[in-house]
């Protein structure tokens, strides 16, 4: 198989070629022509171990996958966040809104009542003298109606009738 490979890289000008080994070994084979004038007259081959090279750089193909993982899951998880972050927002202006619309209605609520109050007070204000003069007018009917008959007495001219009805009127008070 060796001799094979090595054949395959001969009718090639310059080559790079990898060999594992049974034991896990890899070496690398470079040749290149070996000229005389124009012509190739042989082949120049090296072989160096490059077993710790291709074990770091798989190693390092392993971790750079492994990270590429990781970073694909964590991009996931914080795109998760976020959607959850933007629906919680949705959400918090959501109630913000209600909370404002409340506030409103319970400032209108707190204006009509207040109204309420200046109309009750205002009423109270009207209906404080119409009561005095309501719940006054049967005493004045009383007092007007001992007034026309102490008139009428004087009218009459009867002196007896005058001072009974002078006596009921009661003038002083």
């Amino acid at each position: 198989a060796c001799r094979e490979r090595l054949s395959a890289i001969v009718d090639s000008e310059e080559s790079d070629e990898y060999f594992n080994l049974a034991d896990g070994r890899v070496f690398e084979c470079k040749s290149r022509p070996q000229y005389l004038g124009e012509h190739i007259v042989g082949r120049v081959f090296s072989f160096a171990d490059v077993t710790r090279r291709v074990a770091a750089e798989d190693a390092l193909r392993e971790s750079r996958d492994e990270l590429e993982q990781r970073v694909d899951l964590r991009t996931s998880e914080l795109q998760s966040a976020n959607s959850k972050l933007k629906a919680e927002r949705e959400q918090q202006a959501a109630l913000i809104a209600r909370l404002e619309e409340t506030q409103s209605q319970l400032i209108q609520s707190e204006k009509m009542a207040s109204i309420g109050q200046l109309a009750a007070g205002v009423a109270h204000e009207i209906n404080n003298p119409v009561g005095f003069v309501n719940s006054n007018l049967g005493t004045l009917k009383i007092y007007v109606a001992r007034l026309l008959a102490l008139i009428d007495a004087y009218q009459g001219g009867d002196p007896a009738l005058i001072a009974t009805a002078r006596q009921a009127a009661d003038l002083e008070f």
